[in-house]
């Protein structure tokens, strides 16, 4: 940990950022108004700039909030992580779940800092490109990962125009190990030999430690009162013979 204290001014940071929202809006509004293409433009260049003196109001109220009085460095320079979420009306639980994670990291002198992009741009422009430090997203689980699992922790490798071929591996970080036992475990007919191999699998990918599974999402299913024997299946097969209306 670096011996420098943080200068932490959450408050004056966040009156600041919302009077400058509040004029770069108001200037907005005037600009529309009169038709000028320029005083748009300028207005909105305001706004982006008022939007980044918000996010970082809000980076120091975490790092105030989190009781955090030093920075660690890394190769002598502080070390700072950018956080990528999505801004859009549905993406509340990423961003409250992006709020605690930075939370977590300035306990221990982690920075974040938090952009916000549109939810269009999210996946398109940030995550299958690489352009992020840290992101926030899920897969869904299914009874297969031998074969299912394999492209989410597969080796980058070169492709032949000489980008590099990711599949679905957006933290660009696996093994030639981890490849070899999936692949073992694809064409393996015993179950348990099977499990155990995903088993070493899995302890390869969390000692590469290149995402953190948060949470498993529950499956939530509305029925009837007097529908029986219907609900959430998870990875079972339903018994459709057993479904029905009770008398």
């Amino acid at each position: 940990l670096a011996a420098q204290p943080l200068t932490l001014s959450p408050v004056t940071a966040g009156q600041r950022a919302s009077l400058m929202t509040q004029a770069a809006r108001l200037e907005l509004g005037e600009a529309q108004s009169r038709g000028s293409a320029s005083e748009v433009r300028e207005a909105r260049a305001q706004l982006t700039e008022a939007t980044h003196a918000r996010a970082g109001a809000d980076e120091l109220r975490l790092l105030s909030d989190g009781g955090a009085k030093v920075q660690r460095m890394k190769a002598g320079k502080p070390l700072t992580l950018r956080f990528v979420l999505p801004s859009g009306p549905g993406s509340e639980p990423i961003r409250a779940t992006g709020t605690r994670i930075a939370k977590a990291l300035t306990r221990i002198g982690v920075r974040t800092k938090m952009k916000q992009v549109p939810d269009e741009e999210y996946f398109a422009k940030h995550i299958t490109t690489g352009d992020y430090d840290l992101a926030i997203y899920s897969w869904p689980g299914t009874a297969y990962p031998a074969t299912d699992a394999r492209p989410i922790f597969a080796k980058p490798a070169a492709a032949a125009d000489g980008s590099l071929l990711v599949e679905q591996n957006y933290t660009r970080v696996g093994t030639n190990q981890i490849d070899q036992l999936f692949d073992q475990a694809s064409k393996e007919l015993d179950d348990g030999a099977r499990n155990d191999l995903i088993k070493r699998a899995d302890a390869r990918i969390w000692a590469a430690a290149g995402s953190v599974p948060l949470y498993q999402r529950p499956q939530l299913v509305a029925a009837s009162e007097k529908v029986a024997n219907a609900g959430a299946f998870g990875f079972e097969t339903p018994r459709y013979q057993d479904i029905g209306f009770e008398k």
